[in-house]
């Protein structure tokens, strides 16, 4: 390799906010080792080679096991639970016996079976539409490098030794070297691999710490000891910066941190305008250890309670019972702002191992959400709905349906909900039932749903590609997936026209209510509900306490008019830069 010379930006995916300058620690531990043992075994030894495998796959067992309730003392239930999915991938039995296979079958020696499997299930993971579940490939990746450090007497987890603050770069962060490092010794993160739901991201926005991935090639270009500038908050992380660049770096670092502090600080008070309106800001959870998160930054209750992580976590689906403890903890947990649960939503882009599924060419206009839950109501929809029914005698919940396209989808759902109460001898259970609004029917008929009673939540995430026929999780639709569309503003108009002709409640919860761009159109078309991601909770309402309500309503108007989302960002740019009504006047 060449000399490095100059400073050079990289630019990836923000995914924690903020600036952080350090020195450099290469981390690149995610890979299999290079040199892997692979042979051809007798007949007669494929008895002791099966039971070396079993050996390393209870080691590995037992080893993250370990880990995970280490790190429970040392640093909280949320980072130990990064690793238990580890655990619970060692005694996978599709893994278990494909390994075996090969080993009885093709005469292969364990360690060369076990980097087979292990990378094949990485690469199938790796490959699904789903963020979340691509995201788990580290998981997958972790334990096979267990099992295999057990059969080589290798060490499963490498060691960490952070000995001053640095920066960590890593071309993937896996989960038992994430949850190892001492928060105080990380400035920041930068990984050339990842995403926003990945485990490095997950505990970047916890601790926040600024971080960035999609820096593909970053871990060739730098070397141990060097400068490293990594803007989370841009996206972009900077080798061997200039000295003024460096200056101006590291005065917004330090400017970083301290807002960081006093934003934290300030998360218990409400989330009230300059001119005095309340605006709700709930949470949106999906895993069990997100609730302590959101109660530490003081929610305002939970408005969307994912349930697919209950499902994701086992071969096996969850009991009734399990189900009912997870979802009486939560509404346990918020007496006063409640907590709305969506029903399990799978297909199109997730598919939990508990739940097979067909094979259909495009499975986001297949048998997914509702439409999913209604054809298997007694394995899926009746025993989640009976154990909702029954969590609601620990605090307030409401059930929302995903994936709804009309009335008859509202009707099928409300039918099984009152067969799951008739089934609990609690027949006149009083629980509101909502509606997720993703899909255009879905606006067009939300007004002859909501006249049967209940509310709406806005799922933009969703919304948003089906409006604009646009796949939010490919790569080459990313310009064409723009909530800044005008027909996505003018939607979200409209939703909330539907609501209020009506007096019924209607919240957001998609990316879109912590995007300090977007925030000010909601609340300017008459938002007053949000439910945001927990890390980004202080943040939002932070924001919503910066702004006068009357200047959003001045932003949200010129941004109905306008008809290019061209002309939608420069207005939201311009009031982003100087809000209120005058200097937006001409934008349009």
């Amino acid at each position: 390799m060449g000399a490095k010379r100059g400073s050079r930006t990289y630019r990836g995916l923000g995914i924690a906010p903020g600036v952080a300058v350090g020195r450099v620690k290469v981390m690149d531990v995610a890979h299999f080792p290079a040199q892997v043992p692979s042979y051809t075994i007798a007949e007669g030894d494929k008895a002791r080679e099966i039971e070396r495998f079993r050996g390393a796959c209870t080691q590995a067992r037992e080893d993250l096991n370990a880990l995970a309730d280490k790190v429970e003392v040392q640093l909280g239930r949320r980072e130990a639970d990064l690793v238990r999915p580890q655990a619970l991938m060692v005694e996978d039995p599709a893994f278990l016996a494909e390994v075996e296979e090969i080993i009885i079958g093709e005469h292969k020696n364990a360690e060369a079976a076990v980097t087979e499997v292990a990378q094949r299930f990485e690469k199938l993971i790796a490959a699904m539409d789903d963020l979340y579940l691509r995201e788990r490939s580290t998981d997958v990746r972790d334990a096979g490098r267990r099992i295999l450090g057990n059969l080589l007497f290798v060490e499963g987890g490498p060691a960490v030794s952070l000995t001053e603050p640095c920066i960590v770069v890593a071309s993937h962060l896996v989960p038992s070297l994430a949850v190892r490092l001492e928060r105080e010794m990380v400035r920041g993160l930068a990984t050339e691999h990842g995403g926003y739901t990945s485990h490095a991201a997950i505990l970047a926005r916890a601790f926040g710490i600024p971080a960035v991935t999609g820096l593909v090639g970053i871990t060739d270009e730098v070397t141990d000891g060097e400068t490293l500038v990594v803007n989370g908050s841009r996206g972009t992380a900077t080798v061997r910066p200039t000295t003024a660049s460096l200056r101006t770096s590291t005065r917004l670092a330090r400017q970083h941190a301290t807002d960081r502090r006093r934003i934290l600080a300030e998360s218990s008070e409400p989330a009230v305008t300059r001119d005095g309106v309340r605006v709700v800001v709930q949470a949106n959870v999906g895993r069990p250890e997100e609730i302590d998160l959101a109660l530490e930054y003081h929610a305002d209750g939970i408005g969307l309670y994912r349930t697919e992580f209950e499902y994701l976590t086992d071969p096996a689906l969850p009991s009734e019972e399990t189900l009912y403890e997870h979802y009486a903890r939560a509404a346990g947990a918020f007496p006063e702002g409640g907590v709305t649960i969506r029903v399990l939503d799978i297909g199109g882009d997730k598919f939990p191992p508990s739940v097979p599924l067909a094979h259909e060419d495009n499975p986001f206009m297949g048998l997914r959400g509702l439409r999913l839950l209604l054809a298997r109501a007694e394995e899926l929809m009746l025993p989640q709905l009976r154990a909702i029914i029954r969590a609601a005698a620990h605090g307030p919940i409401s059930v929302m349906y995903p994936m709804v396209t009309g009335v008859e989808d509202l009707m099928a759902a409300r039918k099984a909900f009152a067969r799951a109460a008739a089934e609990l001898g609690e027949p006149n259970v009083s629980i509101e039932q909502g509606v997720m609004v993703e899909v255009p029917s879905c606006v067009h008929m939300l007004g002859e749903m909501l006249r049967r009673g209940g509310f709406a939540s806005v799922g933009t995430n969703d919304l948003v590609q089906y409006v604009l026929a646009a796949d939010r999780n490919s790569e080459r639709m990313a310009d064409a997936y723009d909530p800044f569309h005008p027909a996505v503003i003018r939607i979200l108009d409209n939703i909330r026209c539907a609501c209020r002709d009506l007096d019924r409640p209607v919240s957001v919860c998609g990316e879109v209510t912590s995007d300090p761009h977007f925030l000010p159109m909601l609340l300017g078309l008459g938002y007053r509900t949000l439910s945001v991601n927990v890390g980004a909770l202080a943040y939002v309402k932070h924001s919503v306490r910066g702004l006068s309500l009357a200047d959003c309503e001045a932003l949200a108007q010129l941004t109905l008019r306008a008809d290019t989302a061209q002309r939608v960002h420069r207005t939201v740019r311009r009031f982003a830069r100087a809000p209120g009504p005058g200097p937006l006047g001409s934008e349009t």
